[in-house]
């Protein structure tokens, strides 16, 4: 994950947050959190400040399984697992 000009990427603490974020970005595009699975071996997930993750909204098929896929992206308000080398827009705080 990268860090532009002291900004850091968005950390989701609740469904507040979550609403916010949904409703500040465009419909129908998959934007990056600072998000990312704590293992490969488990489905627990810490933010980029090394808070884990306490409120999650995950897509009905997600987290996956899949520890190819350890970065969580947002679209629709719902949190999905991709690749963490996939190009998506970012939310920064």
């Amino acid at each position: 994950m990268r860090r532009w000009r002291r900004a850091s990427q968005k950390t989701i603490r609740d469904a507040a947050g979550n609403n916010y974020v949904n409703a500040s970005v465009m419909l129908n595009v998959d934007y990056w959190t600072a998000g990312v699975r704590l293992t490969q071996r488990e489905n627990n997930f810490t933010w980029e400040n090394g808070d884990l993750t306490e409120y999650e909204n995950w897509a009905a098929s997600e987290p996956k399984l899949n520890f190819n896929e350890s970065c969580i992206s947002i679209r629709h308000g719902q949190w999905f697992l991709n690749r963490c080398d996939k190009k998506f827009l970012v939310i920064h705080e």
